[in-house]
């Protein structure tokens, strides 16, 4: 399976790192998406997953220059080549024994509504951009205690979604 290493690379630093719920620990592909939540904040983008349906982790980095990361679950191998397709780095592919949240059903659920004003955590609306290098985003609110959607825009044209629940102020 092979995945832009910079929408992987902010998928797994959106994904916790030591959380007691071990299935959060990783990134989940299936029906089509890649995501990774925290339990706070969910981010999915669309990606050819085919029929994979995995939770997973990489050992080791993805080189900064890294433009496509190809992933091998039998070998549990991600190779990391460059713009041009050159090899330039290999990690390990660790899957995580787990049931990923049935995130659908919740985004399913959603439907925005009007609100005067509601609260987000600063530190969580500036991830994507500083994971994914967003360009735009646009923002639908469920209420007052509520999850919000805001779809994310990035300079390649791909939409990252993010789903956040609100804060109290």
């Amino acid at each position: 399976m092979r995945l832009e290493s910079k929408l992987l690379k902010g998928m797994l630093a959106a994904a916790p790192k030591s959380d007691v719920r071990y299935f959060l620990n990783g990134v989940h592909i299936s029906g089509g998406w890649i995501e990774a939540t925290n339990g706070h904040y969910l981010f999915r983008a669309k990606v050819d997953t085919g029929r994979q349906k995995r939770l997973f982790t990489l050992i080791g980095n993805i080189p900064t220059r890294a433009h496509t990361t190809d992933i091998s679950f039998p070998r549990k191998v991600a190779t990391h080549k460059d713009a041009h397709g050159k090899i330039i780095g290999v990690s390990y592919v660790e899957e995580i024994d787990g049931k990923f949240p049935d995130c659908k059903k919740l985004i399913d659920g959603f439907e925005p509504v009007s609100v005067d004003s509601i609260g987000y955590s600063p530190e969580y609306m500036g991830l994507p951009h500083k994971l994914f290098k967003t360009t735009g985003v646009a923002l639908e609110f469920g209420g007052q205690d509520k999850m919000a959607k805001a779809v994310f825009k990035t300079p390649d044209q791909d939409k990252v979604e993010m789903y956040l629940m609100p804060m109290k102020i």
